[in-house]
């Protein structure tokens, strides 16, 4: 077994034995037999799995054990991942424990052999100030020096009214109303928490915080962020409680307006992304979850464990993907309410797609996200070809793009070339995304998205109106709405202040949201004979973006007189009357509010789908107006069969309300 031991190979961490070669579970005791017989890599992972192994154990279930450990490489061969785990053999893990194993590149010379830049920084148990304005100075001038889309021309107004921050701890933190003033400032993204913070400006309060407030009076969160201002040197704060009038509904319809403008021009927004409400605390320990059968279990601290194997330094500590991987995927944030519950919530979704640059203050580390990149202190989420411009000074390198996260989606919007199938798709994917967050006042639902509204008009997308935009008539039109089992429509007695043809009409709960299918821009014929005849609203409030009266969608269309059916396996359907034809299926916009056997219009859209409507009646038209109740497809097999389910429709008008 002697040349299982480093010197066989140049690459540290490369593994040298059949148990730690990888691609399937061992057995943690024939790990620690391996280490005895010479192998350096079980060795060091035997020793590092010997140390985290009974902190881990205390948390677990009774008869539950970590008997099992699976390695695979990542892309450096100076950094593995280990997944330590409960299993049964032959089946997959109950529980998972990932770990990564790294060299510290602080006490080892790894010479040209592997780039150190391509190897985890190590991330410390608890946060402090001095850390977190480190990384916002070095962030943000790599980000002035190699993203030529982040950087914000000029330096921009304030907004109408902004917290004033003295240098001195010791003086009051002052509300401040500046016309025309431009200075830098920083924007907070919070929760505001069942105490619904007791902090805020009411009309009452209004003269009072002008005067001053004393910084004991702020809540942990709010503290935390005005030393962050004060160590960055910027003078003014803005947030949401003490910067809007809380009991004047016109000021909170004239600022929500805004916040397209409150957000984008911050110098930077704050995410304080895994605190639950304001009593928590920017700088804390570090945590991570275990997950069983992917539902979390317990907490772990997620600080590093050194192994000294001979000169070298190696570190073991958990995988802090939770971080990660909010960021690379769509539609996952309650997965991680628990770790990050600001991701979580509708209000807060603007907040971080509309700045520059947001810095995410998450259980396990800081995340940095700009209109380009992410980066985080572990450097697992950091653009390799960038961390290579800044090692080696490259002052030609420029980053135009990184992934396909939301933040740069949104960015797109400001860049020449987009055509109508770009924003079309851009909207549909912030509407899908939006809409499975929660809100806590479905009343809330068209103002928390109006920034984001407000940052597409003067586009090919033309008027906005409740949700829609009018020449994504018809294909935008499309939507469905998802609901998740267990989880219900909204209160039933809340009726939105929108039109049915509107997704915003659908009172939400839970995990329930609205789909678009984001192909439809690119690939949906339109039914030439469909035809917008009108649209009218009246707008109500102050902000343009907001909930809307009278709503009016006058179109002329291809319809058939069907009936709903629902089916054995109760799937609701449409069928033709008069004909034997193969039922549509229908998706209700809410589920069980259409009986079985109830007379539907099928108004055909295009590409095979339209709206399933049904009659309004005690209306002035009556004859001509109805309310939408979900959508209908054609069965997939009809084109191979040469079945045409549109024979036989009839040109109507529809007044849609």
């Amino acid at each position: 077994m002697g040349d299982l031991s480093w010197g066989a190979t140049p690459y540290p961490l490369l593994p040298t034995c059949r148990v730690c070669l990888g691609g399937v579970p061992v057995r943690i005791s024939d790990l620690e037999r391996s280490s005895q017989a010479g192998c350096a890599f079980c060795a060091l992972l035997d020793q590092g799995i010997a140390r985290i192994r009974p902190q881990l154990t205390e948390q677990l279930d009774y008869g539950e054990k970590l008997d099992a450990v699976y390695i695979y490489a990542s892309k450096t061969d100076a950094h593995f991942v280990v997944e330590l785990g409960s299993w049964s053999f032959g089946s997959s893990a109950s529980l998972e424990v990932h770990f990564e194993v790294f060299v510290d590149t602080s006490t080892t010379n790894l010479g040209a052999l592997v780039p150190t830049y391509n190897i985890p920084r190590d991330v410390p148990t608890r946060l402090n100030l001095a850390r977190v304005v480190s990384f916002i100075r070095k962030w943000s001038s790599s980000c002035d020096r190699f993203h030529p889309f982040c950087s914000i021309e000029g330096i921009p107004e304030l907004p109408k009214r902004v917290m004033s921050i003295s240098s001195r701890n010791n003086q009051p933190i002052k509300l401040v109303e500046l016309s025309g003033v431009h200075a830098p400032y920083i924007a907070l993204s919070y929760c505001w928490g069942a105490s619904n913070t007791a902090l805020k400006t009411t009309s009452e309060t209004l003269p009072i915080h002008m005067a001053g407030i004393p910084l004991e009076s702020f809540p942990k969160t709010f503290k935390d962020v005005i030393a962050i201002c004060r160590a960055l040197d910027i003078r003014y704060l803005w947030l949401d409680a003490l910067c809007i009038i809380q009991d004047s509904t016109e000021d909170w319809e004239v600022e929500s307006a805004k916040m397209t403008d409150i957000y984008s021009n911050s110098y930077l927004t704050i995410a304080a992304s895994s605190c639950a409400d304001t009593a928590h605390g920017l700088f804390s320990d570090r945590w991570t979850l275990i997950l069983k059968r992917d539902e979390p279990l317990c907490r772990i601290e997620t600080g590093s464990v050194a192994v000294e194997r001979g000169n070298d330094t190696f570190r073991l500590r958990p995988r802090l993907f939770t971080a990660h991987t909010r960021f690379a995927q769509l539609d996952n944030a309650h997965h991680h309410s628990a770790d990050a519950p600001l991701l979580t919530r509708a209000w807060a979704y603007q907040e971080r797609l509309l700045p520059s640059r947001t810095l995410h203050f998450l259980a396990e580390e800081l995340v940095w996200e700009c209109k380009t990149d992410l980066r985080c202190e572990c450097r697992a989420l950091d653009d390799r070809s960038l961390i290579a411009a800044e090692f080696e000074g490259d002052k030609q390198f420029k980053q135009t793009w990184h992934g396909g996260w939301l933040k740069p989606l949104v960015a797109k919007v400001e860049r020449p070339g987009l055509i109508y199938e770009d924003f079309s798709m851009i909207w549909m994917d912030l509407v899908s995304e939006f809409t499975r967050l929660d809100l806590t006042y479905e009343s809330d639902r068209l103002p928390a998205i109006s920034g984001l509204a407000a940052k597409l008009t003067n586009t090919c997308l033309g008027d906005y109106l409740a949700g829609m935009w009018t020449n994504m008539f018809p294909v935008g039109l499309l939507y469905e709405s998802r609901w998740s089992a267990g989880d219900f429509p909204g209160d039933p007695k809340y009726r939105p202040q929108a039109p049915t043809w509107s997704w915003a009409s659908i009172p939400l709960s839970g995990s329930n949201g609205i789909y678009y299918d984001r192909t439809l821009s690119r690939r949906f014929k339109r039914c030439p004979y469909f035809k917008v005849l009108n649209v009218t609203a009246k707008v109500l409030g102050k902000n343009p973006f907001g909930w809307v009266q009278n709503a009016l969608l006058s179109v002329r269309a291809r319809s058939a007189k069907c009936v709903a059916v629902k089916g054995r396996d109760g799937a609701m359907r449409l069928e033709r009357i008069s004909r034997e034809d193969d039922p549509a299926h229908l998706v209700l916009d809410i589920p069980n509010s259409v009986e079985n056997h109830t007379r539907i219009i099928f108004l055909y859209l295009g590409s095979g789908q339209g709206l399933a409507l049904q009659k309004v009646s005690n209306v002035r038209h009556e004859a001509t107006t109805y309310r939408r109740v979900g959508i209908a497809r054609f069965p997939l097999d009809m084109q191979w069969r040469n079945v045409d389910w549109e024979d036989g429709m009839e040109m109507r008008d529809f007044d849609l309300v």
